[in-house]
């Protein structure tokens, strides 16, 4: 990246730190880190356009699918939103004394996930970690594999069983994913299809 590359980037950053709502590739000169996951076709089968820069270069100079747009969130992070305003990617740009370096990735819309919270329970002394797998995304539990509890002064025996049961739940949901939405692991898959219902415990 040339002085001038550099220059633009750092106020396209700064702008987005700046920013309480996202910016518009139609407004600002977006910048976008050259380490991507996937591969760089994927991006451009997306509508992501990419000109090219200095070899040693952590970002290159971009243009986003039409209606998309970027937001800076929070220390280093920034998210990538698409026209329907969901968030399908993420960019990490670092640059501090310890070093720069600079990332970002397509997200899947679906995941296996394990959510824990702390919990009081009448009539029990001690407070529970309720943990729930469940396939889906943060906002929509497409199924649900389990429920767990562990109280914070448990047996080595119940942690034990919890930890078992844990493994049998997100394998639960693992397969119900395979079985269900068979490129769930693609993070261009499912993006344009109807949110469906919520699938009870089973």
């Amino acid at each position: 990246m040339n002085s001038i590359e550099l220059k633009n980037f750092k106020l396209s950053i700064l702008a987005m730190r700046k920013s309480k709502t996202p910016i518009e590739h139609s407004v600002e000169q977006i910048f976008l880190a050259k380490t991507m996951s996937p591969r760089k076709e994927v991006w451009e089968n997306l509508g992501f356009k990419f000109k090219e820069s200095e070899e040693t270069s952590l970002v290159s100079e971009a243009k986003l699918p039409a209606g998309w747009s970027i937001a800076h969130i929070q220390n280093y992070k920034f998210d990538i939103t698409d026209n329907n305003g969901l968030i399908r990617a993420q960019m990490f740009y670092k640059e501090d004394p310890e070093g720069r370096s600079a990332s970002m990735r397509l997200l899947k819309k679906y995941q296996v996930y394990s959510v824990s919270e702390r919990r009081e329970v009448k009539g029990k002394k001690d407070n529970v970690t309720v943990t729930v797998v469940y396939f889906g995304t943060e906002q929509e539990r497409l199924y649900v594999a389990g429920e767990l509890e562990l109280e914070d002064y448990c047996s080595e025996e119940d942690l034990r069983k919890y930890f078992e049961n844990l493994e049998t739940a997100i394998d639960k949901a693992t397969h119900y994913a395979n079985s269900n939405y068979p490129d769930w692991k693609s993070p261009i898959a499912y993006w344009n299809e109807e949110p469906n219902k919520v699938m009870k415990l089973n």
